[in-house]
């Protein structure tokens, strides 16, 4: 029960974010079972608190926030990854073609690369990514 308030807490707290399992029960919930961790997850998903996103990750919710850019918003902002491929050249106008795969540079996640909907997370170490 203090497990579960814990954790409610901490996703109305942090409303807009990835919350990526493996980075969160390292960072923030490590005192608990990882089994525990992962059933009050689900029970937070049935009570609409997060929504799943991909294996390994969820969306908390937020208001007027759109879901499609909500991981792109989290993995890129202030300075900590940018965009690459084709997502990236419609942003400055080189081509018109449409794909709904995006692509991302970032320092915010611990493995090579992670896959979060349909986008690809791709781990880089620049240092400038980091203040």
């Amino acid at each position: 029960m203090v497990y579960t308030k814990a954790i409610r807490e901490y996703c109305l707290q942090n409303e807009g974010i990835v919350f990526d399992i493996s980075k969160e029960y390292k960072d923030h919930f490590s005192m608990m079972p990882y089994k525990t961790f992962c059933k009050i997850l689900g029970r937070l998903e049935e009570e609409s608190v997060l929504v799943r996103e991909s294996h390994g990750a969820y969306l908390t919710a937020k208001k007027g926030h759109t879901k499609k850019n909500q991981v792109v918003d989290y993995y890129t902002h202030d300075g900590h990854g940018l965009v690459i491929g084709y997502a990236f050249y419609n942003a400055i106008g080189i081509t018109d073609y449409k794909d709904s795969h995006k692509e991302i540079l970032t320092n915010l996640i611990d493995s090579r690369t992670k896959k979060v909907g349909r986008t690809t997370l791709i781990r880089m170490n620049i240092s400038t990514f980091d203040k």
